[in-house]
Order: structure tokens, then C-alpha cells, then sequence
């Protein structure tokens, strides 16, 4: 039997990788893009590249993330009707969680 995966081991998953970049409007570098594209996450197309070195954002339209203890997790935009305006408590969840993921940076700081 595996062990369970850790905090830190999930952070790395594309999903997560994903879910981060469209949840807290944070751009990817070449690899994590990669990463989402290996998974089947998204295509090439889902991407638009900018700055020097490039970082790239996620325009695609198949995920969506809801905020579930602080983190974004993806959510299938495709078979799910139009989110409705966004409230004040999706407001405070989202800056709960750019909170979290400044956090985790400087945990990892070097």
C-alpha cells in the first residue's frame, strides 16, 4: 500500500500546477507548462506566452477551480453551467488563497 500523498508532492501534481496558474492568476514557466500539456490538461493553444524569459498563461476554456480549503482545485468548465457573478465570499476566498500560496513560497525560500 502507498503512502499518502504529501502537501508538498500534490503542489508539484499538473493539476495542481494548473489549477494554481488560473486560481491566483499566476504565470507558468516552459516547464510547468510542459507538465500540464504531458498530463493532457491542456494544448498548446491554451497557452499565451510573454516576458523574457517567457511565462506563460492559461486562456484556455475547459477548467475552471473552486477554492477548497485555501487552494485552488480544477473543476470541468466544460459540463458545468455559468458560474454566477462572483460573491464577496469567492472574493475572500481567492485572496485567502494567494495568501497561502505566498506561504508555501517563502516556506520554500532558499
Amino acid at each position: 500500500m502507498r503512502a499518502p500523498i504529501s502537501t508538498e508532492e500534490e503542489a508539484c501534481m499538473p493539476q495542481a500546477i494548473l489549477a494554481r496558474t488560473i486560481g491566483l492568476l499566476r504565470p507558468l514557466s516552459f516547464d510547468e507548462m510542459q507538465d500540464v500539456i504531458d498530463a493532457a490538461l491542456a494544448t498548446d493553444d491554451d497557452f499565451e506566452s510573454s516576458g523574457e524569459p517567457p511565462t506563460y498563461t492559461y486562456i484556455g476554456d475547459r477548467w475552471q477551480v473552486e477554492f477548497r480549503l485555501g487552494r485552488p482545485h480544477l473543476i470541468d468548465a466544460v459540463n458545468v453551467p455559468p458560474a454566477p457573478p462572483r460573491s464577496a465570499v469567492a472574493a475572500e476566498e481567492t485572496r485567502f488563497g494567494l495568501v497561502v500560496d505566498v506561504l508555501e513560497m517563502v516556506r520554500e525560500g532558499p
